[in-house]
């Protein structure tokens, strides 16, 4: 049986890293119909804190801020029991940081960091 969170239900796991866990997830909307979301989920130890909570917030409402055709959009945070989580975009792709150290990409997959995008985004995150 698949993981319940709110009204998402977890698919299964994406990423990993210290402090949370990505899901892909399917979200329940109205008369049925469904949409597929990223989930994540703080671990728990960190969801107790409340320093952390404070963080995990600010990160949610910085990210709302933030619209930009490179940046997934923020849909939803919430809690759930002792659990913190936020709601993005599911974008489908290829994992970047699987292919980021790589020469064996194909040519499908390539990508190209334009110094000036990142300049772009980064004074996005700025302001």
């Amino acid at each position: 049986m698949l993981e319940q969170l709110g009204k998402y239900e977890l698919i299964n796991k994406i990423g990993q890293g210290g402090m949370a866990e990505v899901f892909l997830a399917r979200a329940s909307l109205a008369q049925g119909l469904h949409k597929l979301v990223v989930v994540k989920k703080i671990h728990a130890a960190f969801s107790k804190s409340s320093h952390f909570a404070r963080m995990f917030r600010t990160e949610a409402q910085i990210a709302t801020w933030l619209n930009h055709p490179n940046i997934v959009q923020v849909f939803y945070y919430g809690k759930e029991g002792d659990e913190l989580y936020l709601v993005m975009e599911y974008v489908e792709g290829f994992d970047l940081m699987r292919n980021a150290g790589s020469n064996e990409v194909d040519e499908d997959h390539r990508y190209n960091l334009d110094v000036a995008e990142i300049a772009v985004l980064l004074q996005l995150v700025r302001d």
